[in-house]
């Protein structure tokens, strides 16, 4: 979508729980052997195999410095090859609405994902602030359900 469009439909996701936005999640489907990045409000990204929270957390390196050369050591943070097998590439799916659900008092984004997470007014005062992130059991075939939320006492992203 136009550049403009993008802008207003990350905002509409802000309206619900903004102190979240582009906050990434990890998840993993241990049945079907997947690892899941859900950036709020924006995308998800579906990477087969399990891979370890450390390397989910780098970025990819999806973008050029300004002079074009492929010096990565330019950055001043760590990223990590774009897989050239299409088999090893993430499949990203863009959040295509974002409502607020009375019944469940719950934020959901939609595509052929549902990522269900409850509005937190006090995670400005929380550390950290990284949200936990679960596979439900899905009730409709070909569509799969995540929630996305504070994190247990205790709970830690692992594999």
């Amino acid at each position: 979508m136009p550049r403009i469009k993008s802008v207003k439909h990350l905002l509409e996701s802000a309206k619900y729980d903004s102190a979240s936005i582009i906050q990434q999640s990890i998840c993993y489907d241990k049945k079907r052997e997947w690892s899941i990045l859900v950036s709020w409000g924006y995308a998800i990204q579906i990477v087969r195999g399990i891979l370890s929270p450390r390397e989910l957390e780098t970025p990819s390196r999806t973008f050029l410095k300004l002079f074009k050369r492929l010096d990565y050591t330019a950055y001043a943070f760590n990223t990590r090859p774009v897989r050239r097998n299409p088999c090893q590439k993430p499949f990203v799916y863009y959040m295509s609405s974002t409502g607020y659900d009375k019944a469940r008092e719950k934020t959901i984004d939609t595509d052929t994902i549902v990522v269900i997470k409850k509005e937190d007014n006090t995670r400005w005062t929380k550390a950290p602030r990284k949200d936990c992130c679960r596979v439900l059991p899905a009730n409709k075939t070909g569509v799969l359900y995540m929630w996305v939320g504070n994190c247990r006492t205790n709970e830690v992203i692992e594999l």
